[in-house]
C-alpha cells in the first residue's frame, strides 16, 4: 500500500460495472481486498486496454475510440465513478412456461405438451399455447393466421427473395465523393427488432443492415458470382486482325464502325469516333509544369469547380429523347423532347463542355 503496510487479497476476478451512460465497462483482475473501504480503479489499467482517461476542471471522462464509457467528478483527491455492478446470478426455477417446453421439444403441438404434461414428463400448469410464428399452420379459409388472430389484412409488401442480389446504398460519411453510391450485397432476410433488412457484403465479409435498397429478385447468389468474376480490368481495344487467307477484302460502308475486340492500344478511325466522343483529358505532366512555373514566377494558383458542368454545353445536332419518368405531359405520352442543352450520358458531352469552356476563357483575353 501506500503507507508502506501490507493487506490481504482474499480473490481475484473479473467485475462487469454499469455506468450512468448505459455502458458496460469490465475490470479485469480486480482485487477483492475487505481491508480497504472504498473501491478503486486504476488510470494505468484503464490505460493498458485500451481506454482513454481525460481530466479538467474537477471532471472526468472515460471513452474507448469515439464512444464514452463514463463519466466522473472530483471530490477531495480523487474522481468518483457512479456505476451499478452487474452480478452474475442463477435463477433456479422450477415451473417453465410452456413456451419453453413447446420450443425445447422442436416446436411441438399444444396437443402433444398435453400428452407430455398428463405423463408428468414435463412440469406445465399451464395448456394455453399462444400463437407461434415459426409453426406451421393450415390456412383458415385461404387465411393466415396473423389474419385471423388481428382481424387485420396482412401486407407482404415487404417480402423478398431470398438470396437475392441487392444495391445497398452507402451513407455519405461512410464514402468520399469519388466512390461508389452503392455495393452488391446478398439478401438474407429481415432484422429483429430493429430497422432495415439483413445483407451479406461479400467484400468485407460481414453482415450489415440497411433500409436504403434496390433489389433485383431475378438475379440470385449465382449472378454475383459471375458479377464479381467479371470485375477485371477492362484491357484496350484494338481493330480485329485481317485473316490471312482472305485474298480481296469488301471495302467498308462510310460511316460505320469498326469491328473491335479487347487486347492492346486504343485505335480510333478518323472521321467516325473522334469527333464526337473526344474529350481532353489533364495529364499529370500538365500540372506539374502549372506548379513549377507557379513556383518560379511567384503565382498564385486558383481551382474553380463548375457544377453540372455537361449541362451547359451547346449541341450541334439535333437529339430527342423519351420524357422522364415522373415529369410526363397528360396526354402527350407519345411524344419526345428535343433537348436544347448536352445532357450527362451523351457522347459528345464532354467535349461540348471543353468548347463552351475555351470560348469562354477566350472571350476573356486568356490564353495559353
Amino acid at each position: 500500500m501506500g503507507n508502506g503496510q501490507s493487506c490481504k487479497i482474499v480473490g481475484t476476478g473479473d467485475v462487469c460495472l454499469e455506468t450512468e451512460l448505459g455502458c458496460k465497462l469490465l475490470l479485469k483482475k480486480v482485487r477483492h481486498v475487505p481491508e480497504i473501504r472504498l473501491n478503486l480503479i486504476s488510470t494505468g489499467q484503464l490505460d493498458d486496454e485500451g481506454y482513454s482517461n481525460e481530466f479538467s476542471n474537477g471532471r472526468w471522462k472515460l471513452s474507448k475510440g469515439s464512444l464514452i464509457v463514463a463519466r466522473g467528478q472530483k471530490t477531495d483527491t480523487l474522481y468518483r465513478l457512479r456505476a451499478r455492478h452487474n452480478s452474475g446470478q442463477i435463477n433456479v426455477v422450477e415451473d417453465y412456461p410452456i413456451e419453453l417446453w413447446h420450443r425445447r421439444h422442436g416446436h411441438i403441438s399444444e396437443k402433444g405438451i398435453q400428452i407430455l404434461a398428463r405423463k408428468q414428463s414435463l412440469p406445465v400448469k399451464g395448456m394455453h399455447l399462444s400463437t407461434c410464428d415459426h409453426c406451421s399452420a393450415v390456412a383458415h379459409d385461404g387465411d393466415v393466421p396473423q389474419q385471423v388472430w388481428t382481424e387485420k389484412k396482412v401486407s407482404y409488401k415487404h417480402l423478398r427473395v431470398f438470396g437475392c442480389r441487392a444495391s445497398v446504398h452507402i451513407p455519405r460519411d461512410e464514402r468520399s465523393k469519388l466512390d461508389a453510391k452503392a455495393k452488391q450485397c446478398i439478401f438474407l432476410g429481415y432484422a429483429h427488432e430493429e430497422f432495415g433488412y439483413r445483407f451479406w457484403d461479400p467484400d468485407s465479409k460481414k453482415i450489415i443492415r440497411s433500409r436504403d435498397v434496390v433489389f433485383f429478385e431475378d438475379q440470385t447468389i449465382e449472378d454475383l458470382q459471375k458479377l464479381e468474376k467479371a470485375r477485371v480490368g477492362n484491357p484496350h481495344e484494338i481493330s480485329i486482325p485481317i485473316p490471312v487467307d482472305v485474298e480481296h477484302l469488301v471495302e467498308e460502308v462510310p460511316g460505320e464502325y469498326e469491328e473491335t475486340t479487347t487486347g492492346g492500344e486504343i485505335h480510333q478511325k478518323k472521321r467516325v469516333d473522334f469527333e464526337e466522343i473526344f474529350s481532353p483529358v489533364v495529364k499529370m505532366s500538365s500540372i506539374r509544369v502549372i506548379l513549377a512555373l507557379t513556383a518560379i514566377l511567384n503565382l498564385e494558383i486558383e481551382q474553380l469547380d463548375v457544377k453540372t458542368a455537361f449541362l451547359h454545353g451547346d449541341l450541334e445536332e439535333e437529339i430527342y429523347m423519351e420524357q422522364p419518368e415522373g415529369f410526363q405531359v397528360k396526354g402527350k405520352e407519345h411524344l419526345v423532347c428535343k433537348l436544347r442543352k448536352s445532357l450527362y450520358g451523351l457522347k459528345q458531352a464532354p467535349r461540348q463542355w471543353y468548347k463552351k469552356f475555351d470560348s469562354f476563357m477566350l472571350s476573356l483575353t486568356l490564353s495559353c
